[in-house]
C-alpha cells in the first residue's frame, strides 16, 4: 500500500517521539513498513532511556562484532606504523 503525503508527515512528525505501536494504529500498516518508510526518509529511532539504562541496546553478536572491528582497526594501525 502506497503511503501518501499526509502519512509521511505523520511519520516525520512522530516516528521516535510516540509508540510504534500507536503510528500502526494511527497509519494502518505494519511496524515493518514504518520503519522501513522511516529508514528510506532518513528519521532515526531513539530509544528512551529508563534508570540510566539505554533502552535498545546492542545484541550480544553486535557487541562481537563492534570488537572483532575494533581489534582489526587496532592491528592495521599498527602494522602501519611499523611499515609493514
Amino acid at each position: 500500500m502506497k503511503w501518501n503525503l499526509e502519512q509521511e508527515q505523520y511519520l516525520v512528525d512522530n516516528y521516535g517521539k510516540i509508540k510504534t505501536k500507536d503510528i500502526i494504529k494511527q497509519l494502518q500498516k505494519s511496524a515493518t513498513n514504518i520503519h522501513t518508510k522511516a529508514n528510506r526518509l532518513g528519521l532515526e529511532y531513539k530509544p528512551k532511556e529508563s534508570k540510566g539504562i539505554r533502552l535498545g541496546t546492542y545484541t550480544k553478536a553486535q557487541q562481537r562484532k563492534a570488537k572483532v572491528n575494533e581489534t582489526k582497526e587496532l592491528i592495521d594501525n599498527t602494522l602501519q606504523r611499523l611499515g609493514v
